[in-house]
């Protein structure tokens, strides 16, 4: 799944979707690296959407960077104040 999304992601460098959907796969395939930085690049696109933001601020706090960690929670809560009472 990551090289598929790797190939959309280079044809589409500025979809937030594709860059979120190969972040996520990265993550899932343990890739931290390429997850990170797709991941930074779809908030960076597309910065209200909270599964992005969470999914930052999780792989950052894994990587034990936690004031990007910090402002990438702080921004997901943002988007749903809801979901982090």
């Amino acid at each position: 799944a990551v090289e598929h999304y790797q190939r959309a992601a280079e044809k589409r460098p500025n979809d937030a979707r594709f860059q979120r959907n190969l972040g996520l796969a990265a993550r899932k395939a343990e890739m931290g690296d390429l997850a990170l930085k797709a991941l930074a690049r779809s908030a960076q696109l597309d910065p209200k959407d909270y599964n992005v933001q969470l999914a930052l601020a999780e792989e950052y706090q894994q990587r034990k960077m936690m004031d990007q960690a910090i402002l990438a929670y702080k921004a997901a809560a943002a988007i749903r104040p809801g979901e982090f009472v």
